[in-house]
């Protein structure tokens, strides 16, 4: 029987392996509860009729009702409008592409777990936002010109619009706080410069 000593570099290898494997787990995870979402769509929806009926009721003068997937208004002419937020209208469609980067960069990139974590939520808040305020932009155009010129107006015009905002938003609020360099690499750089600056003087 005889003992062999574990060299230094036996361990180091190990760890690059292992961080590895665990952001390929967490990358995983991510892309899991995107399917998770999209199979609790109707749940989703639910949920945003909800919150949008909370807070743009005392916004409105007859206020704003919510119906399973549905939120309801009443136009001056004094007719009760439904607004059904279907799976093109969600803030998963949002969403999806969110998740689907911060996965991609957990598995290829470096990127720090605290940043990809931050990233993820404040671009996800982000988006529920932004869809919330393209709902309520349609109930509102819809409530002061009517479902002949408002509803095509709201829906079609500004909320495609918005719609895009909120998918250029996810990706840049993912990436901007993804690859900010820290305070450490900023001082770093103003040493490197300061050095230069000395040098050539």
């Amino acid at each position: 029987m005889s003992a062999l000593p574990i060299s230094h570099r036996a361990t180091t290898i190990r760890r690059p392996r292992l961080s590895r494997v665990l952001r390929g787990v967490v990358a995983l995870s991510v892309a899991a509860l995107a399917v998770l979402l999209l199979l609790q769509n109707y749940q989703v929806r639910a949920l945003e009729s909800k919150l949008l009926a909370l807070w743009l009721s005392p916004l409105l003068p007859n206020g704003v009702s919510s119906s399973d997937t549905r939120f309801l208004i009443t136009i001056p002419s004094g007719q009760l409008v439904a607004f059904d937020i279907t799976q093109e209208c969600t803030v998963l469609l949002l969403l999806m592409p969110v998740l689907g980067l911060s996965a991609f960069l957990l598995a290829f990139t470096k990127i720090g777990w605290l940043r990809a974590g931050l990233g993820l939520l404040v671009a996800a808040f982000s988006v529920l936002l932004v869809n919330q305020l393209r709902l309520a932009v349609i109930a509102l155009t819809t409530q002061i010109w009517g479902i002949d010129f408002g509803y095509p107006l709201g829906h079609r015009f500004i909320g495609s619009v918005l719609a895009l905002i909120g998918f250029a938003l996810g990706f840049l609020i993912v990436l901007l706080i993804a690859f900010k360099p820290g305070k450490s690499r900023r001082r770093q750089g103003r040493a490197a410069i300061s050095n230069n600056s000395g040098e050539q003087t």
